[in-house]
């Protein structure tokens, strides 16, 4: 199944779930004229899902662009800490439940204990606190990442499976932030050995794919399907996975 919206501003395009697909590749065609469609037989089912962008990417790592398809891409690689139902209200991702205390500017989220990145590793705390200190590193020059977090004066780590943040002031909107592809959880370990070299693909996630090959100058990105991820934060989806 493939599910898209176009949110509009910042965010841009969505592959909000692509599953039960073997392979999934965006490209960027040679020429963007129109061309007639040749008539033929119907369309078979098939292992892989070709889907065209109109630009290719600049960066592999959506917590340093803002072009919309990168997000859609990473959307297909990393999940949120939470998502959004159809209704647009924040339902679990990652984070299984949550309470907001302090007058609202205290949110402590409980994460699942059975997500898992693509190398086994079970996704914790470390890895969400890691993420956000990611999109709030200089060196990273987040355009997006790092103003969805504005409001967002501190995170903590107070256990294994626990993320408290502390905020400014009470938010509206940091929910819908918070389930944005532009803060999809990263692997602590990983950040820690690559650095700042996260733009070439080399930054697994716990999604439902995971990179396999990336043409040169990004005009393709191709992904294999991670075989640890769960499709658990979409209840609305069709296809489980």
């Amino acid at each position: 199944m493939v599910a898209l919206r176009a949110p509009g501003g910042a965010r841009g395009l969505r592959v909000l779930a692509v599953t039960g697909i073997a392979a999934l590749t965006f490209s960027v065609p040679t020429a963007l004229a129109q061309r007639p469609h040749a008539a033929g037989p119907p369309a078979k089912p098939a292992g892989t899902l070709n889907i065209r962008a109109t630009n290719a990417a600049d960066c592999l790592d959506s917590y340093k662009t803002a072009l919309a398809q990168v997000s859609a891409i990473d959307g297909n690689i990393h999940l949120g800490l939470v998502s959004l139902s159809e209704k647009q209200r924040p339902i679990p991702g990652i984070a299984k439940s949550w309470k907001v205390s302090n007058g609202g500017k205290t949110i402590t989220f409980a994460l699942r204990n059975d997500v898992k990145f693509l190398d086994g590793k079970t996704v914790t705390s470390a890895d969400v606190k890691a993420s956000f200190a990611h999109a709030n590193d200089p060196e990273t020059k987040s355009p997006v990442s790092k103003g969805f977090l504005s409001q967002v004066t501190d995170v903590q780590a107070p256990s294994k499976f626990v993320v408290r943040l502390q905020l400014s002031s009470p938010s509206r909107v940091i929910f819908n932030e918070l389930s944005s592809n532009y803060l999809g959880i990263l692997e602590k370990s990983q950040l820690d050995r690559v650095g700042q070299n996260t733009c070439n693909g080399n930054l697994i996630g716990e999604g439902p794919y995971t990179w396999d090959s990336v043409g040169t100058g990004f005009s393709s990105v191709t992904l294999k399907q991670n075989k640890y991820y769960h499709n658990f934060n979409r209840p609305w989806a069709h296809n489980k996975g």
